[in-house]
């Protein structure tokens, strides 16, 4: 288990807590003091996307905002987020970052990408995002692509961050 404090911006100076389980993440993302918290179980987590997009002045850019995107098998989205301005505090929030992804892909994501390597390597079919993998190809739609055209490992990995 690990908890992080995030503040998200310079306007909303709250210190909001995240919790990150081996069975769920716990996210005070909400200002309705009787249900503060978001909370998504393990087995309800289907993928995760994250990344940092720079913030834009007049001439140049003046901050940025670190995004982590958990996606449900329901189809929703928790976001958590964060924002720093004319680096202060830079090196603090890219650590902080760093290790919420990190903790968020040893807890959760890790092990379902293992578990694909692994059925690949044992030539076992799986489907993942609506995409069947064959021993000897993948088929998705009406098309068959085989395994020679294709880097298998980035496929998997673009399919849980995307899917």
């Amino acid at each position: 288990m690990k908890d992080f404090i995030i503040i998200r911006s310079l306007f909303d100076q709250r210190k909001r807590l995240l919790s990150i389980h081996k069975d769920s993440i716990r996210f005070e993302n909400k200002d309705n003091i009787q249900d503060l918290y978001t909370i998504l179980p393990r087995e309800n987590i289907s993928g995760i996307r994250y990344g940092i997009r720079f913030i834009k002045g007049i001439k140049f850019y003046i901050g940025r905002e670190y995004l982590i995107f958990i996606k449900d098998y329901y189809g929703r989205e928790l976001k958590i987020n964060f924002k720093i301005f004319y680096g202060r505090k830079l090196e603090q929030k890219n650590k902080l970052f760093n290790e919420i992804v990190n903790e968020l892909w040893v807890n959760f994501f890790d092990e379902k990408v293992n578990s694909y390597y692994l059925k690949l390597k044992q030539n076992e079919s799986f489907i993942l995002a609506d995409i069947h993998f064959k021993i000897d190809c993948i088929e998705f739609s009406k098309y068959k692509i085989s395994y020679d055209d294709l880097s298998v490992k980035l496929i998997i990995i673009t399919l849980l961050f995307f899917h």
